[in-house]
């Protein structure tokens, strides 16, 4: 069966306002969002579904992330908390 949702969790780190995150599988964009953690909040989660996956035999799942805070140009990134596939 193919892969019908994706839902991908990050613990952002705290005091970054934006952090782009973006998934991609087999080369097709699925998630490109701004992922934000201020207050008590600890974690951002995003879920979207793949309608378009058909009967792929394999999936290369790549997450990108940048989080630069001001007047740091080196990215830190975000812990992955969770990715789930569902069929």
């Amino acid at each position: 069966m193919p892969a019908r949702r994706l839902t991908l969790a990050v613990d952002p780190e705290r005091g970054v306002a934006d952090i782009r995150v973006a998934v991609l599988i087999n080369g097709r964009r699925v998630l490109d969002d701004a992922a934000f953690c201020s207050g008590d909040q600890t974690s951002w989660t995003r879920t979207v579904q793949l309608p378009y996956l058909g009967e792929e035999a394999w999936l290369n799942v790549e997450i990108n992330s940048t989080d630069a805070p001001s007047g740091d140009p080196r990215p830190r990134g975000v812990r992955l908390r969770a990715l789930t596939l569902e069929r």
